[in-house]
């Protein structure tokens, strides 16, 4: 561009709030809020000067140009919800642990969510949501026809589907009336959840088949009438919040000198538990349903605290030989355990384990990479994860 083509063109507009806004030397840089920070300290090269006096100067462009300088003006500080309207519109005294995850993650979503409360518009199709209620309520189903079947784990993969058929029975009988019906394409969807239920069955007992842990207590809702205690997070002001949630899964193991315990939590998405996370209070449900637990039995100790992923894992075909052992690998427990080697053993005796993560290099020592922790380390966790949950929520009040 010539700067003969840009002469002449005023370089001072008044905005519609009256102000004059001085385009006069700024350098129009990538992105908006550069742009903006040039303008405001005056900074614009003579080329990109009468690139924005072109642009001021053509009825088409001008008025985006106005918009752009107004979003450049200094917005007005911000200020915090006054203790007083936080109150009213968080009034709860017991909460959830997802609750507190959501805050940390964002705290203008869980504003939204648990302040302002929209009101969600469904409309009639599958939502996602109802997949994870579907593998929570067929996992429990199949858990529980386990003390009925004396076999059990030592049973062959014919017999575990019919287990698990058995438990979908009523779940997908309440099909006949939702959107799961409608389609091929939502009947296919049906048929692959049902596949997977039967898969993560299978796996869990497979794992079972290597372990000395036992589903113990299932569904275990602490908080709720009926249950277990809540826990109780003290806040910087000295006030008292209490956290309620469901353990999908507790087993136990008693070794006759200890008993530990370790909770399960079943996930339609793949995760992993991250130390970082944790620390920064987006991780807290796994250290949080551990503590429950080992407050309902007081004497136990901890042994791990762990993902299910409910999925449908990838592996390469070609690798017949090695698929069984990579499904393995995706739909094991994850998460964090003790690093001790017995208490590992009574887990999973298989050599690679078969239904954990394979935490120990050779000589004892835990792999880069994994949550593997002495009693004391696990302990600390369990100890600090409603002290990281505390300052959210009194951040919240």
């Amino acid at each position: 561009m010539s700067d003969e083509k840009f002469e002449d063109v005023q370089t001072e507009e008044v905005l519609s709030d009256g102000k004059t806004a001085n385009l006069a030397g700024a350098e129009l840089a990538a992105d908006e809020e550069q742009i903006g920070q040039r303008i405001r300290t005056n900074t614009m090269n003579a080329e990109w000067m009468n690139a924005w006096r072109w642009l001021m100067q053509h009825e088409d462009y001008r008025p985006m140009a106005l918009e752009l300088v107004r979003g450049m003006q200094d917005a007005p500080d911000e200020e915090n919800l006054s203790p007083a309207l936080a109150k009213q519109l968080f009034t709860e005294r017991i909460i959830t642990v997802s609750r507190l995850e959501s805050y940390a993650a964002c705290p203008y979503s869980h504003f939204v969510e648990y302040g302002l409360r929209p009101q969600e518009q469904r409309e009639w199709g599958v939502d996602p949501r109802e997949r994870g209620t579907f593998f929570h309520a067929a996992m429990e189903g199949f858990t529980r026809t386990l003390p009925e079947n004396e076999k059990w784990p030592h049973i062959g993969r014919k017999e575990c589907d019919e287990m698990m058929t058995a438990a979908l029975k009523p779940l997908v009988a309440a099909w006949d009336d939702s959107a799961f019906t409608d389609t091929a394409r939502t009947r296919a969807e049906a048929r692959r959840y049902m596949n997977i239920c039967k898969r993560v069955a299978w796996a869990f007992t497979k794992g079972a088949m290597q372990s000395q842990f036992r589903p113990s207590e299932i569904e275990v809702a602490f908080g709720y009438p009926g249950g277990p205690p809540p826990l109780v997070l003290t806040l910087h002001d000295g006030s008292r919040v209490l956290v309620r949630g469901r353990i999908d899964r507790i087993d136990r193991f008693d070794s006759g000198e200890s008993v530990y315990l370790r909770v399960v939590d079943y996930k339609s998405g793949e995760q992993r538990l991250d130390a970082s996370r944790i620390y920064i209070g987006m991780q807290l449900q796994l250290l949080l349903y551990l503590e429950a637990a080992l407050e309902n039995e007081k004497n136990a100790l901890p042994a791990g605290a762990f993902y299910q992923w409910m999925g449908d894992p990838l592996v390469d075909q070609e690798k017949k030989y090695a698929i069984e052992s990579e499904l393995a690998k995706r739909l094991c427990l994850k998460g964090v355990m003790l690093s001790d080697v017995q208490v590992i053993e009574w887990m999973d005796a298989a050599k690679p384990p078969v239904s954990i993560e394979d935490v120990l290099k050779k000589d004892g020592t835990p792999r880069s990479g994994k949550l593997a922790c002495t009693l004391e380390e696990l302990n600390t966790l369990i100890q600090r994860a409603p002290k990281r949950a505390s300052p959210h929520r009194s951040a919240e009040r």
